[in-house]
């Protein structure tokens, strides 16, 4: 190692110190993109709590009330036949509700695996939003609340 000539070892030494800075510089780089990356990661993380959360509440309402419901008519001694339709008809519709939440996301999970294309419609926005409050129907009732809906034409 004597015999290198001062340089060759600047040669060497400079050579080297570029190796580092290249080194330092994709360190720095890939250090960025495990930062974005964690940070994607910790979003996804969030989200995916609070769609447990909002999944547990939309699953927890009508399993609630088809459970009371039943509580009621087991606690009941004598049941009349009005009573009954009426109880009938509640269970219907909150069971036809917890089968549209499941159904809704059961798609939802294979529109995000990619086995199901999203298309676009027109639709009468008058009967949506009248069929929405009919879904909640039992529930503003149950609640003594009144839902007023006015369409005011442009």
């Amino acid at each position: 190692m004597a015999d290198k000539t001062y340089e060759q070892l600047k040669k060497e030494y400079d050579e080297l110190e570029n190796s580092y800075k290249k080194t330092e510089k994709a360190l720095h780089i890939v250090d960025n993109k495990i930062k974005d990356l964690n940070e994607k990661l910790l979003k996804s993380e969030s989200m995916k709590m609070t769609f447990i959360s909002n999944l547990k509440n939309e699953l927890n309402d009508p399993l609630s009330s088809l459970f009371a419901l039943s509580s009621s008519l087991i606690k009941e001694e004598q049941v009349d036949q009005d009573y009954m339709k009426e109880v009938g008809k509640i269970f219907y519709k909150e069971l036809s509700n917890l089968y549209q939440k499941i159904s809704n996301i059961f798609a939802a999970a294979d529109i995000e695996a990619g086995e199901i294309e999203i298309h676009s419609s027109r639709i009468d926005i008058k009967k949506f939003v009248f069929d929405i409050i009919e879904m909640f129907e039992n529930s503003l009732q149950e609640k003594h609340l009144t839902l007023n809906f006015k369409i005011v034409n442009d």
